[in-house]
């Protein structure tokens, strides 16, 4: 069977256009997509059919803006942390409140606290990620800038440390976190010091991967996502049937969205190597693991998400 629209389904897209454009007209919502941006990338979509995927792809979005990630970094700095410390039974502060005061406020004179804050970010590659992360966590926790570092500098690290926390906006497949863990050799450092990784939000296939394969690394997220958030996943009952509609079948599905996408000239439509095909995007940032017709900027084809 072909990719087609249910009769049940026969005002979906314009419900769903209606009710993002009602969230666009709220100020302070959705910041960084605009109605400009977003009719553009709406008209991406042609036809009923091509309007009907692109109305799930919208109805699927889980968009985290720039407040709700300063709400995420501040429960980081006060809740996360000290519980991923306690699990590594490294002592830094009697409690939660003290350890948010030598964060924010390290006394002048006075040894800092045995703590290191490390981006992840991947050598010879361009660092937006890494960068952004770490511009951020500072504007939006006020954790002072001496107890952070950056990966290049931990080979050279002589100070006494008792834990090093890398920062980064998402775990998904855990292959990029990975190739950062064989560029610097974090693996071996976790031997010797507790190694804590802080995704803002994580899927659970990626927290899976690295246990297996870094199992000295831990692994705290501020968020976990389900791990039915892919945009092609079926039913439990019924894999074979798209979840989303229960009607369409997934491979139909999947093949209809990579052709719109190839015959447009966005190629490839769908990656291999990082293949979640999560709809998630941050305010000023998209992960790789997002499908490339929410950030394509290919060939005409008008993206709805910075990349």
């Amino acid at each position: 069977m072909a990719f087609e629209v249910p009769d049940s389904y026969g005002r979906f897209s314009i419900n769903v256009e209606r009710r993002f454009r009602k969230l666009l007209d709220h100020r302070g919502v959705l910041t960084t997509i605009t109605p400009h941006v977003f009719s553009a990338w709406w008209n991406n979509f042609r036809d009923e059919r091509e309007r009907y995927l692109g109305a799930h792809l919208l109805d699927s979005l889980v968009l985290r803006t720039d407040n709700m990630m300063a709400s995420t970094n501040r429960h980081i700095v006060e809740m996360v942390i000290m519980r991923a410390l306690r699990r590594c039974q490294v002592q830094i502060a009697a409690d939660f409140d003290a350890l948010v005061s030598i964060l924010r406020s390290p006394r002048r004179g006075q040894a800092l606290a045995p703590i290191r804050f490390v981006p992840v970010s991947l050598p010879g590659k361009v660092a937006k990620s890494g960068d952004t992360v770490l511009r951020n966590f500072k504007r939006t926790t006020g954790v002072s800038d001496r107890y952070f570092m950056r990966a290049e500098g931990l080979a050279t690290q002589r100070a006494p440390i008792s834990a090093f926390i890398f920062i980064d906006d998402c775990l998904g497949t855990g292959m990029q976190f990975g190739d950062f863990i064989q560029a610097y050799s974090i693996g071996k450092l976790a031997e010797r010091v507790p190694c804590i990784y802080i995704p803002s939000v994580a899927h659970p296939k990626g927290i899976d991967a690295l246990a297996r394969s870094h199992p000295r690394i831990h692994v705290s997220p501020a968020e976990i996502l389900t791990d039915r958030c892919g945009f092609f996943c079926g039913q439990r009952d019924n894999p074979h049937v798209w979840r989303r509609d229960g009607v369409n079948a997934v491979d139909d599905v999947r093949e209809f969205y990579k052709r719109l996408l190839e015959s447009r000239g966005v190629v490839p439509a769908l990656s291999d190597r990082f293949g979640l095909d999560m709809t998630l995007g941050f305010h000023d940032a998209t992960p790789n693991n997002t499908l490339k017709a929410m950030f394509a900027n290919q060939n005409g084809w008008a993206p709805l998400l910075q990349r």
